[in-house]
């Protein structure tokens, strides 16, 4: 967070040890990170080190997920031994790396960091095994299509433009832990009218076009907000979104209208959205 109070950058933060953390954000983010972790480093003696040059990452999704991993590596994969959410080195087709348990697929999954010079041979032993499974590559849109069904925000809800309350995400924050930067200010926008809220959506589909985010939405024929993400969610059938809108437009059961990609408020080719 800023001293705004809002969001700064959406990252994974990863303990390896006692006092060695590792750091992911999307690529487009990293400078802002670095320059941020300089500007609020205080007096404490820190190290950062970039590590992009030197590492890559594999995304590995799916209910398969664990018996293709388990066939690579002598490590117990199971719910007990390897929890969500937590991270472990593990030996992976011969060589050392960490596995984090998280998924932006909201499926069973893994994410394999490690030096980018062993990243190939990863990949192939992963493929190799997958292959019994229908193993397959997928790209950003997927993921971004899967992400959605999930109810997962991105980058296109948390910016620097809104505030926790303001994004709906403060059942991840905890407010009784010591000062952290933009705790007044987070404080503050509790105790206030929201301006707007970030609320999701179900689209009808016009067998046209999805949308790209930034599309107005309407009630009763009146601007109250705008898209930030829209993606068609396959497993649900529905066209899905994420956005900003007043919160009297952001309860349950409201129905909204929208403006097709490209076309301004008031210009027709309205569809119908749902809270």
């Amino acid at each position: 967070m800023n001293r705004r109070g809002r969001i700064e950058i959406e990252l994974t933060i990863v303990k390896l040890a006692d006092e060695r953390y590792y750091l992911v954000c999307t690529a487009f983010f990293e400078q802002r990170l670095l320059d941020h972790l300089e500007r609020h480093r205080g007096g404490e003696t820190v190290t950062i080190v970039k590590r992009s040059d030197e590492w890559a990452a594999i995304a590995l999704q799916g209910p398969k997920s664990r018996a293709v991993l388990a066939a690579n590596t002598e490590s117990e994969l199971d719910n007990s031994t390897f929890r969500w959410l937590t991270a472990q080195q593990i030996t992976l087709a011969g060589h050392a790396m960490w596995a984090f348990r998280m998924s932006y697929a909201g499926e069973l999954g893994w994410e394999i960091h490690g030096p980018r010079e062993h990243m190939l041979t990863v990949y192939d032993a992963l493929w190799t095994s997958g292959e019994t499974f229908g193993i397959t590559d997928y790209g950003s849109f997927a993921m971004n299509s899967m992400r959605m069904e999930k109810m997962f925000k991105g980058a296109g809800e948390l910016t620097n433009e809104v505030t926790l309350p303001q994004a709906d995400v403060m059942r991840f924050v905890k407010m009784d832990k010591p000062d952290f930067i933009g705790k007044p200010q987070t404080q503050a926008s509790l105790d206030c009218d929201l301006p707007w809220i970030c609320a999701y959506l179900a689209i009808e589909p016009d067998g046209i076009n999805d949308g790209h985010g930034g599309e107005a939405v309407l009630a009763d024929g009146r601007v109250v907000g705008s898209t930030a993400s829209v993606a068609y969610g396959h497993t649900v059938g529905k066209i899905l979104a994420f956005a900003y809108i007043r919160p009297h437009a952001a309860i349950a059961g409201t129905r909204l209208t929208g403006t097709d990609s490209g076309r301004a408020p008031g210009c027709g080719g309205a569809r119908r959205t749902g809270l």
